[in-house]
């Protein structure tokens, strides 16, 4: 009963900061967040599922956090779509919860360190991408090993469709799991096929509706990406690498003197994959985050930071599981209570050093919090400068977009025809001369995206009374 006990008070614990980082976070948003929600929106005012009215382009990345959100939306009528998006990855990473603990469990992990993994998993910085599908892809990730490891076949297979349409590098997990079933020469049952046949029925309803609705199978949006790393605008391997090691260390260059002992700290990672005794969940972890990042460097693919949130989670988890094995060989606290105090007392302090940093587990960077603020500040002036049938060209589009309603132009191609293709030619100027579209929105000092408008579209001036320092409006004559 006393384990049971600790279970409950365990989760419940964790759930609690679950929650309480998500009602502080509740109303925040950033950019992309929004280009899901105009989509929504559209689709309940009537317009289709699709960005600009009367205008099919395919750029929803993860369908099946779009079908949710228009189930719930449809069911329950939210107008707040921004509640909305940071309620459903509250929920998947609450359940994502359960789902670890019972796979700690089952693993026999030390109380301690499941203690450590779940408490430091939900203070971490995934928060920060609550309104994407975030919350639901790291709960797709964690129900597949569990279901593996439980040898819960028929929940596997549709998990299996789920997560592929969740993230399309989703498949990376599915591939580590049939690496891990040959490994340990798993037989296979009769009823595999009929849950392969379900499966399939999953992905052959999805792809037919985008073939058949949007007239491609596959997200515009993803070979948009493709054709951003080809561009090399948004900079080469090493970059998403450096950004990487940014977002699962909080920025250790931010620490001063401290970042001597973070360093110390991070060699326990190592440890953990080399030394530790290796279960299936590791290699799960490893492999899976392998082939990921892998993908991400060979196609040069920009560092959206919620890409690579599966490597927050096996961060925390080989560091916890590192120290914990380090305190096992030297304090060996099963000899008395002094000793096992000592171990507790190694393993909290440690992990915790290593995972907390209040800028990054509680807010945004301030930068980008007053560019958002900047963008919600110029939505209101094109709402009251602007008429309903002009459109606006600019490179980031969700703020925008979801608070003017007005015809939105990409120049990055994530919602627009042919632009993503004209990047991966370094062309930034025949998007507009392809949309011509009325208003340009531009910042001040241009980025490298962004052309020379005065000298080389002499159709376009400059909006006198557009006054916001860090920015540009251009108008079309």
């Amino acid at each position: 009963m006393k384990k049971k006990y600790f279970s409950y008070l365990l989760l419940f614990v964790v759930e609690v900061i679950v929650f309480l980082k998500f009602f502080i976070n509740r109303y925040d948003f950033f950019d992309d967040t929004l280009i899901y929600a105009r989509y929504i929106k559209n689709f309940a005012l009537g317009f289709g599922l699709v960005y600009n009215k009367d205008e099919l382009f395919n750029g929803l990345t993860s369908p099946l956090y779009t079908y949710i959100n228009l189930l719930i939306n449809s069911l329950f009528k939210i107008q707040n779509q921004i509640l909305l998006n940071n309620s459903i990855g509250y929920v998947f990473i609450s359940l994502s919860i359960i789902v670890i603990y019972k796979i700690l469990e089952r693993l026999s992990l030390n109380k301690v360190m499941i203690a450590c993994i779940l408490i430091l998993y939900s203070l971490s910085n995934v928060y920060l991408f609550l309104g994407m599908e975030t919350g639901l892809y790291l709960f797709l990730i964690f129900l597949l090993f569990y279901s593996f490891l439980f040898e819960k076949y028929l929940l596997y297979f549709i998990v299996c469709s789920f997560l592929v349409i969740t993230r399309t590098e989703g498949v990376f997990f599915i591939v580590t799991t049939a690496i891990l079933f040959l490994y340990e020469k798993r037989t296979l049952q009769n009823s595999f096929m009929l849950y392969i046949s379900m499966s399939f029925i999953v992905l052959i309803a999805h792809y037919g509706f985008n073939l058949y609705y949007y007239g491609n199978v596959l997200p515009d949006s993803s070979k948009a990406k493709v054709y951003h790393g080809m561009s090399k605008f948004w900079g080469n391997q090493y970059d998403f690498i450096g950004g990487t090691l940014d977002l699962i260390t909080y920025n250790y260059k931010s620490r001063n003197l401290f970042k001597y002992l973070y360093f110390f700290i991070l060699l326990f990672i190592p440890i953990s994959l080399i030394l530790k005794k290796k279960n299936t969940f590791d290699y799960y972890l490893i492999l899976s985050c392998l082939f990921l990042v892998s993908f991400y460097l060979y196609f040069n693919v920009p560092l959206y930071t919620w890409y690579v949130t599966p490597l927050i989670f096996a961060k925390i988890y080989f560091l916890v599981t590192g120290i914990g094995f380090f305190a096992n060989r030297f304090v060996r606290p099963e000899k008395n209570k002094r000793n096992f105090a000592i171990f507790v007392v190694v393993i909290i302090s440690f992990s915790f050093i290593l995972n907390y940093n209040n800028k990054y587990i509680n807010s945004h960077n301030k930068g980008a919090v007053q560019r958002e603020k900047d963008y919600f500040r110029i939505s209101e002036w094109i709402l009251d400068n602007t008429k309903a049938d002009e459109s606006i060209g600019t490179a980031e589009i969700g703020i925008i977009g979801y608070f003017t309603n007005r015809k939105v132009v990409d120049l990055c191609g994530l919602v627009s025809k042919d632009n993503a293709y004209f990047l991966s030619k370094r062309d930034i100027d025949s998007w507009i001369t392809k949309h011509e579209p009325t208003y340009i929105l531009f910042h001040n000092p241009n980025w490298e995206i962004e052309t020379d408008i005065p000298n080389k579209h002499k159709n376009y001036y400059l909006v006198k009374d557009f006054n916001f320092k860090d920015y540009k409006m251009y108008k079309r004559h």
